[in-house]
């Protein structure tokens, strides 16, 4: 009888190749790129522990990467290019010793990158796409401006960068509509054209209120007492 050697396209080490035969029998890993994921990445990932090989590229994954991951003692390659993740890259990873590629490009993550071990050997194509990501092997250099701005990139850290401070944030708007007030305030005073336009537009806004709510008392008055 003949044997049917099953084929399959593997992505790893950001290669597409096609395995089949005895070579499977070896072979550990998880693709699940160009899927169209959506939400978390589930931490419960970092317990495949054998696994060689973790792809979930070109998907629509968001949130933080997770610590979870430092567990993939075995992994060789890791892709999380091309989604929406955010936060920083977990320091914890530099446990991974077997990782030879590592690629988080086109994401929305922040902060210092891990430089100890094996992700000093990483390129800065691993990162791009990435503004808010600094440190080598990026041109971005941190400063304390950057760890101020982005309180989320600090050890323990539980503020998110992109939080927003409603104090400032009531403060410019009060700001801007008082200015913007006395802009307009301004100009019909020194202008008697758009101050008279100005009272005709409210005198205008007046009566159509007022027809507006006597037109509906009216209806419901007769629909009530017919």
């Amino acid at each position: 009888m003949f044997k049917i050697r099953d084929e399959v396209l593997f992505t790893t080490k950001a290669l597409s190749l096609t395995y089949k035969g005895d070579a499977l029998d070896s072979m550990s890993g998880l693709d699940l790129s160009s899927n169209k994921l959506t939400g978390y990445i589930p931490e419960e990932l970092g317990l495949l522990t054998r696994i060689h090989v973790l792809n979930l590229s070109h998907n629509r994954l968001t949130g933080p990467i997770p610590t979870k991951f430092s567990n993939l003692a075995s992994i060789e390659s890791l892709d999380l290019s091309f989604n929406n993740l955010s936060g920083k890259v977990p320091s914890e990873l530099i446990k991974l010793n077997s990782l030879e590629v590592f690629n988080v490009s086109f994401n929305n993550l922040s902060g210092t990158l891990p430089m100890k071990a094996q992700f000093g050997t990483f390129s800065k194509e691993s990162y791009e796409g990435n503004p808010l990501l600094c440190g080598p092997p990026l041109e971005n250099k941190c400063t304390m401006e950057t760890l101020e701005t982005h309180p989320s990139i600090e050890e323990g850290g539980d503020v998110k960068w992109y939080d927003v401070d409603m104090t400032s944030f009531y403060g410019s708007f009060g700001s801007t509509w008082f200015v913007s007030m006395c802009g307009f305030a301004t100009l019909i005073w020194v202008n008697p054209y758009w101050r008279r336009r100005w009272l005709d537009l409210v005198e205008e806004c007046m009566y159509t209120c007022y027809y507006f709510l006597y037109d509906s008392v009216r209806i419901v008055s007769m629909f009530l007492f017919k």
